[in-house]
């Protein structure tokens, strides 16, 4: 975000409209010209560019693994209370990597 005002000054004629959202966006139907986002790509129109590995973290308090345990293994996460999530056109809860 700290680059946008720097970026402005740069480029005065682009006009900026930024929206955040965990929804999938259809880029070619909605006009967007860019977006930043991870996953499987929907359209092979699209022209794709990596800007970082994308890596998710299983974090857990200390007060919490006092209480509930250390899990070593991933079937030990069954026993354990989590935040997951839920894709939005689906109402599923993303269960993998």
């Amino acid at each position: 975000m700290p680059v946008l005002g720097e970026f402005l000054s740069l480029y005065p004629e682009i006009e900026l409209d930024l929206d955040f959202t965990d929804r999938i966006v259809d880029l070619i139907d909605e006009g967007v010209d860019v977006a930043i986002g991870n996953g499987q790509l929907p359209d092979s129109r699209i022209m794709v560019r990596t800007l970082r590995p994308f890596q998710l973290l299983l974090c857990a308090s200390p007060a919490y693994l006092g209480k509930r345990g250390m899990p070593t293994c991933p079937p030990d996460l069954s026993s354990h209370v989590g935040i997951g999530f839920r894709y939005p056109n689906s109402g599923k809860i993303r269960t993998g990597p």
